[in-house]
């Protein structure tokens, strides 16, 4: 089964953790970080660090899923990319991390990746243009 590991600004992994499980039930093997204000940032490095190799030793692929591009969780994760093999993607959101948590026993991961990354980009929509066509409304109407 595929390591899922969350790192995000805030307590927005946490989130991203619970509405999961709400709608899917709980996760093995999914794994949250919360980057805070002030936290010891050479200690999370060093835990995601134990984490790949504690993977690796047992021939566990792993994924990270960051929040931001060249954010701080982006950021601590990329060095590790010298050391450790990993798939890492970031700019997430809950319909691509339900996806990819659904497909995440898929043989080929990369594929599964792909295809979870453009659902993921579709299920984000400008939801008054949608409605608008949809049922034909006017602009003014809104």
């Amino acid at each position: 089964m595929l390591k899922i590991i969350v790192i995000t600004h805030g307590t927005f992994s946490e989130g991203i953790r619970s509405s999961l499980e709400m709608i899917l039930g709980k996760q093995e093997e999914f794994l949250t970080y919360s980057i805070l204000e002030n936290c010891d940032l050479e200690s999370v490095k060093s835990e995601l660090n134990d984490e790949l190799e504690k993977s690796s030793a047992s021939g566990q692929e792993v994924l990270f899923l960051s929040d931001l591009f060249f954010g701080t969780p982006f950021n601590l994760i990329t060095p590790l990319m010298e050391h450790h093999r990993f798939f890492h993607i970031t700019g997430i959101n809950l319909p691509l991390v339900m996806e990819i948590v659904s497909n995440r026993n898929a043989e080929d991961i990369p594929g599964m990746l792909q295809e979870s990354l453009s659902l993921g980009q579709s299920a984000m929509l400008d939801c008054v243009d949608y409605l608008k066509s949809a049922m034909g409304s006017r602009k003014e109407d809104y």
